[in-house]
């Protein structure tokens, strides 16, 4: 016999969680199925655990610059682990206050309107699709003891010192990479394309470069792996186009599927790409009563996304009625490293050159922010439009660039202008002053930063 409930999600990560809490609050009965545990790919393997991993190597080269010593990284993959639990456990609880049943279970859709989970039988008077994504291990490093993705990273990490090849510049690869750098791995990190950060502004890939390269990385881009083999249980050795290498652990940081295989997305009438994306409309509806979330529902994959999108379809299922859509502007993307982030929202200054657009960028040489945090380079750029002066995009190498793009975001949603944002008073010495200063700069009255011109050689 079917357990009814008004709303039954799949997954209990970004893409499902919010959602499940807002249906909830709404007066809705919902049950969350999850297998793996709340907070999802997020929270658990990837943006929680890397960032305190990246605190914690930014505490490291803080204190070895004042002749620290005693610091084990051991200290920090606990640390990672635990903040994670003790964040899951806690969003368990609160889900539970709210009223929503955590069913911890593998999903297997069996119609529109149900669930299978364990035994049980969910019927729901709408269906929201949040499974995620898995990650994609490239063929020459499948079945390999010696080859980890970030979940596996975390459950058993190397040897302190020991010697790490990462397969992959994209964000995950390029965090993990600068935190087991500074944390004092000897690490390689490999890029199959000519940059790293493909999907991000060109500048962003060169200062991750630069960054990696300053702690220590050895960075080869156009270089994929073509074999890997293990030596005795010991190493593992992989052959590239630039070299042959030798290492204790390789971490594939090589790209994600979504997870929609065997799960019986397509017998709801949910319609799915080439690639099993789940293909959804603004209102985030994918067949009549069901809807998708997150990572599953396409590109960019990120957690701040997958929230918005998750209360978005929660609403339309509970008030079809009075529609919400799913239409931003700007989706802020940051790239952590050590005491520095790379940001970029809305229209990259490539795309603006082509358009016709303004770009504007300063150079954060002097800036007492990024002095303090021992950082002299870096830079942060306005795209506006120079029609109406409308704020496009935002680009930014910076300490502080994660709340810097929060706010260019916003500024970008509201449709301000570069005058209205340089009429506004920025805090001193903080990090956000950079994009007043872009501001100033891009209506010709900069103060405490030089604006780079075109052409200018980069700092």
């Amino acid at each position: 016999m079917a357990e009814h409930w008004d709303l039954v999600v799949v997954g209990g990560g970004p893409g499902g969680y919010p959602g499940a809490l807002l249906a909830a609050e709404l007066g809705l009965s919902v049950a969350l199925v999850e297998e793996r545990g709340v907070g999802g790919e997020c929270l658990l393997y990837g943006c929680v655990p890397t960032k305190t991993l990246l605190r914690y190597a930014h505490a490291l080269l803080l204190a070895s610059r004042l002749g620290a010593e005693g610091w084990s990284p051991h200290e920090a993959w606990a640390e990672a682990v635990r903040v994670s639990r003790r964040l899951s456990q806690g969003l368990k609880e609160r889900l539970k206050g709210a009223g929503v049943e955590v069913v911890e279970a593998r999903a297997l859709v069996r119609g529109r309107g149900l669930v299978e989970a364990s035994g049980r039988l969910l019927s729901a008077g709408s269906l929201l699709l949040a499974p995620g994504t898995v990650p994609s291990v490239p063929p020459p490093l499948r079945g390999l003891r010696r080859v980890v993705d970030n979940r596996g990273l975390l459950e058993e990490p190397p040897e302190p010192g020991s010697r790490v090849l990462v397969a992959g510049g994209g964000a995950v690869g390029v965090e993990l990479a600068a935190a087991m750098a500074a944390m004092g791995y000897r690490v390689t990190l490999l890029e199959a394309l000519p940059r790293l950060l493909p999907g991000l502004p060109r500048g962003l890939g060169s200062s991750a470069r630069r960054l990696l390269t300053a702690l220590g990385v050895e960075v080869h881009t156009r270089c994929p792996v073509a074999q890997a083999e293990e030596n005795n249980g010991e190493e593992i050795i992989v052959e590239a186009p630039c070299g042959r290498f030798t290492a204790g652990l390789v971490v594939a940081a090589t790209g994600r599927r979504p997870a929609t295989r065997d799960l019986g997305v397509e017998d709801t009438g949910a319609r799915l790409d080439e690639k099993g994306y789940i293909l959804v409309d603004e209102q985030m509806r994918t067949a009549p009563g069901v809807f998708a979330a997150g990572d599953a529902a396409g590109p960019p994959l990120l957690a701040h996304k997958a929230i918005k999108q998750s209360m978005v379809a929660a609403w339309n299922a509970v008030r079809p009625g009075e529609p919400r859509r799913y239409k931003p502007r700007a989706v802020p993307t940051v790239i952590h490293f050590p005491g520095v982030e790379l940001a970029a929202a809305g229209v990259s200054a490539e795309e603006a050159r082509k358009q016709g657009l303004a770009v504007t960028r300063i150079r954060l040489g002097w800036s007492p922010y990024a002095l303090l945090e021992s950082v002299d380079w870096g830079y942060v750029a306005l795209i506006h439009d120079p029609r109406d002066g409308r704020i496009l995009g935002f680009e930014a190498a910076a300490p502080g660039a994660a709340g810097i793009a929060a706010e260019a975001a916003l500024a970008i949603e509201a449709g301000l202008t570069v005058r209205q944002l340089a009429e506004t008073v920025a805090p001193h010495p903080e990090p956000e002053e950079a994009l007043h200063e872009a501001a100033l700069a891009a209506i010709g009255e900069p103060i405490h930063y030089a604006a780079q011109k075109p052409g200018e050689k980069r700092r």
